[in-house]
């Protein structure tokens, strides 16, 4: 699909731009705090006075969690004009635009976050040696998304929840992400999964109704959201006895 195409597919609503009202609020700050603790974004750790720049940065939420608990200034960039100005508004210094539009100095970067963005991206690869050059040397680079090689995914098929066609335009298993990394000029230092508040539910509704009980829209979105919290233990019980947690992380640095 072209860009065009894909426009009407990030509304000014879509979950991870919009955090208005109290519940959506509120959930998106406990389930940003979730990935400081078990996703790629924790594993930057703290670094004072360090530039962090988060891609695909939505409202602004994890960008603003870390400079205020790991003392990064914290940049991003989102396609999204409403998204980088509630990020503003919480004290990141946020763009409209992506890798490919936005004039961002090469070098001048301690960290470069890709937070459930990457998989958006038509030309993963490509991406990911724009950050490399983004990075002063020997800078880190995140990465968080879906698992392509959990077993969720072989189990549900085309009702996995994490699909999310057609805005997921790539799907990472561990070596192939090891492999876009290395293609990209970047050293890989460590990969890791964990289970994702939101799969398995979304993936029983894709399998018995063919989509999600609840629309998208920010309070709608946080209601189901909070349902899906309530089975991460059976997600988790289930995925280690089956193979393979939902998300998966990873850790590299530039030369």
């Amino acid at each position: 699909m072209s860009e065009d195409e894909l426009a009407p597919f990030y509304p000014d609503d879509y979950g991870p731009h919009a955090s208005e009202g109290p519940l959506a609020g509120a959930l998106g700050r406990l389930l940003v705090r979730r990935e400081i603790r078990v996703g790629a974004a924790g594993a930057l750790g703290g670094h004072p006075g360090g530039r962090l720049l988060d891609v695909g940065c939505g409202g602004g939420e994890l960008a603003a969690l870390l400079a205020r608990s790991g003392g990064w200034r914290s940049a991003g960039i989102d396609p999204s004009a409403a998204a980088c100005e509630r990020a503003r508004g919480l004290g990141v210094e946020a763009r409209a635009g992506t890798l490919q539009t936005v004039e961002l100095e090469p070098g001048g970067f301690d960290a470069v976050l890709f937070n459930h963005s990457l998989e958006h991206i038509a030309d993963p690869v490509e991406a990911l040696d724009r950050a490399r050059g983004l990075l002063r040397p020997g800078g880190a680079l995140a990465i968080s998304l879906p698992n392509f090689g959990c077993a969720a995914r072989r189990r549900f098929g085309r009702a996995w929840f994490h699909l999310d066609l057609p805005r997921h335009r790539v799907h990472f298993n561990d070596a192939a992400l090891r492999t876009a990394l290395e293609r990209a000029g970047l050293r890989p230092e460590r990969t890791w999964t964990s289970t994702s508040p939101s799969g398995l539910a979304g993936s029983i509704q894709y399998r018995r109704l063919g989509g999600l009980a609840v629309a998208e829209g920010p309070a709608r979105h946080a209601v189901g959201q909070v349902a899906a919290l309530g089975l991460i233990p059976v997600a988790r019980a289930e995925q280690a006895l089956g193979g393979g947690r939902d998300y998966l992380h990873a850790l590299a640095r530039a030369p």
